[in-house]
């Protein structure tokens, strides 16, 4: 499965916004009671790329046929900041998940 930019943040989003809550638990700093609206709109956020997420399909047969065109060609073609950034974040969702 391809996951965009757009769901991978959402979904680093979402994460820190756990680890958040979970960190102030444990401070004993959470009032169960509270909650703010900005939380309430990640959620809502969050439950929405989810809901994308299960409806797209694991492979986009579109995009793979231009892929395999291009690479038969020979045009097909990946700069080295794109894959420096890929490594970085998918780097970074691993410490944080």
């Amino acid at each position: 499965m391809i996951i965009s930019r757009q769901q991978l943040e959402s979904v680093l989003r979402y994460t820190l916004l756990e680890k958040r809550d979970r960190e102030r638990k444990e401070a004993g700093q959470a009032e169960k009671a509270a909650v703010t609206l900005p939380e309430k709109k990640e959620e809502r956020i969050y439950n929405l790329a989810r809901q994308v997420v299960e409806k797209t399909p694991d492979v986009r047969e579109d995009r793979l046929a231009q892929l395999r065109q291009a690479i038969r060609t020979g045009t097909y073609s990946v700069s080295e900041e794109e894959i420096a950034e890929k490594i970085i974040v998918r780097s970074l969702v691993d410490m944080l998940i």
